[in-house]
């Protein structure tokens, strides 16, 4: 089973820079990784329930219970687009006994992904690298060696020259699931890219992959014009979107660091935020939701940088391969389940899971629906990945 979060032993999750201060039961390392590893994948493999409720009020409040109801749970939002019409549920507490509400904070883990990817596509459609649509085309997807230059002087080994950034993209790189434990900065993600590729597995397979990722979103950097990942997703995504309270954790105020599970952070490892380092909030979240559920327009005026946004649309929405266990598909980060007696359309998706909070974005483009879950992490309880794929089969 592939993991769409940090390994607990690795930089990407920094549990080990956690204390926890609520009173959640204590699980061991190799356990928690075991019950996370289980989990990943959920959103694509739950049974269908055939459910159909009259209101999505009703469809929100049945596939929510468990999890509310669940040890450990203190605060949830569950935000729906249907036909352009938004609804939003908010529910529980943060740590400072606030009601969750449309400003509050939640890691949203490897959703993080989707956007390196829409930095990827915008890229390409700005011609400063070549990612293939589809078509008859037979121009070369670029390559990583091609401008990996542009951050280091080192060189991949010949091993991983064939590699594509598309390929970064959609989990077949061949690149590990993980760097090593000790790569802690940029610099030391470079040093392992240019040592040995003998971990690597062959990039036929789907391996799902966040040191791909954290190698795609440092090298898009340059081309952007920028000299970090956050600047770059922040200039091209965010400010376009006006999504004004999604960044890495570096960025958040000391206000905003109060997020909902309640956990402390002595350090964070920016060199991962490309692969799941950002936080957000239910405000936000929905914009991102509206955005990739949008039409692609046809044309664009002249410094529209939200309608060239969109515009990318199609590219994104593109089923490159088979995903894991040759379950549905895979795009540029999202996971495209195919039409079934569940959804008689396309659900794209993505989940994110992280030490304290568990997230799902997914959507259906030939419906206009698409759903957001946001929640503390909670073993007990169902996770956002089958709440929001309940919400999207069972809505009216």
């Amino acid at each position: 089973m592939y993991l769409n979060c940090w390994s607990m032993k690795s930089f990407f999750v920094r549990l080990g820079l956690m204390l926890p201060v609520l009173a959640l039961m204590p699980m061991a390392a190799t356990a928690q990784d075991k019950a996370m590893d289980e989990m990943a994948g959920e959103a694509s493999t739950i049974e269908c329930l055939s459910l159909h409720y009259q209101t999505v009020s009703q469809a929100v409040a049945e596939a929510t219970k468990n999890a509310r109801a669940a040890p450990g749970f203190r605060g949830m939002f569950v935000g729906v687009i249907d036909a352009g019409h938004e609804q939003s549920f908010y529910y529980g507490k943060t740590i400072n006994n606030q009601t969750v509400g449309a400003k509050s904070i939640f890691e949203i883990g490897s959703i993080s992904k989707t956007f390196t990817a829409t930095l990827l596509a915008l890229l390409d459609s700005r011609h400063q690298i070549h990612v293939s649509d589809g078509s008859a085309s037979t121009a070369p997807e670029t390559k990583l060696a091609d401008v990996l230059g542009q951050s280091t002087s080192c060189v991949l080994p010949a091993a991983r020259q064939p590699i594509t950034l598309a390929e970064l993209a959609d989990h077949h790189s061949g690149l590990p699931r993980k760097p090593p434990d000790v790569t802690h900065t940029v610099n030391d993600l470079w040093h392992d890219l240019c040592g040995s590729a003998a971990a690597d597995t062959p990039r036929a397979q789907y391996l799902y992959s966040n040191y791909a990722f954290s190698v795609l979103g440092h090298v898009l950097a340059p081309i952007y014009g920028t000299t970090t990942w956050r600047e770059a997703n922040r200039k091209a995504i965010l400010e376009p979107l006006k999504m004004n309270d999604t960044m890495p954790w570096e960025s958040l105020t000391a206000n905003q660091q109060q997020s909902l599970q309640g956990y402390t952070r002595s350090e964070s490892f920016p060199v991962a935020n490309p692969a799941g380092g950002l936080y957000s909030t239910p405000d936000d979240m929905m914009k991102f939701l509206a955005f990739n559920m949008a039409d692609p327009p046809s044309a664009c005026h002249l410094g529209d940088a939200a309608c060239e946004l969109r515009m990318l649309l199609p590219l994104l929405r593109l089923a490159r391969a088979k995903g894991a266990h040759g379950n549905g598909s895979v795009g540029l980060a999202w996971q495209i389940n195919p039409a079934s007696k569940c959804s008689q359309t396309n659900v794209l998706w993505k989940d994110g899971a992280v030490t304290g909070f568990h997230s799902y974005i997914g959507y259906e483009p030939a419906t206009k629906r698409g759903v957001i879950v946001l929640m503390n992490y909670n073993f007990q309880g169902d996770s956002p990945g089958k709440i929001g794929n309940t919400i999207l089969t069972s809505m009216p």
